[in-house]
């Protein structure tokens, strides 16, 4: 088994399953938009920052792309992907509104972010513990904006 969390644990390269990108692609993008901060692009995609670069979800392509010096090239960057997508077809509404932050347990396919494919949170614990204003500071370094980040209650 390969330790490279873009593959499954069968060896393989992860892909999104193209009922997920039909799943999005017929999400209304501008309500998509609303919910989520993500902006519109003229294309029909969906941009948003991630850790300070701009990322374009390409619906119609079935792809995730970030900026190069021609413009837009499809990223291969299959975790990311796979959150974004599940995350885009399954928000309902704007987040946290009065209701507890949404980790990868608490997505439907949330599973698969567990052995191999778990997201490697405790350095960030370890760094930042309940410092949340050192938490802040540096998300807002790789470009969060302050709405789009929370801290766990009593942070």
């Amino acid at each position: 088994m390969k330790s490279d969390p873009s593959y499954s644990s069968d060896g393989s390269h992860l892909k999104v399953d193209a009922g997920y990108w039909e799943r999005l692609q017929r999400r209304d993008p501008l309500l998509l938009c609303n919910r989520t901060q993500f902006e519109p692009d003229p294309t029909g995609g969906l941009k948003f920052r991630f850790l300070g670069e701009d990322v374009l979800v390409a619906p119609a392509e079935s792809c995730l792309k970030r900026r190069d010096s021609g413009g837009w090239a499809r990223t291969d960057d299959p975790l990311l992907e796979l959150a974004t997508v599940l995350y885009l077809i399954g928000v309902e509404d704007v987040y946290p509104l009065g209701r507890d932050l949404v980790g990868p347990q608490g997505l439907r396919e949330g599973h698969f972010f567990q052995g191999p494919h778990e997201l490697k949170i405790a350095p960030v614990l370890e760094r930042y513990g309940r410092d949340a204003a050192g938490f802040g500071a540096a998300a807002q370094r790789l470009g969060a904006i302050r709405s789009a980040w929370r801290t766990a209650p009593g942070a």
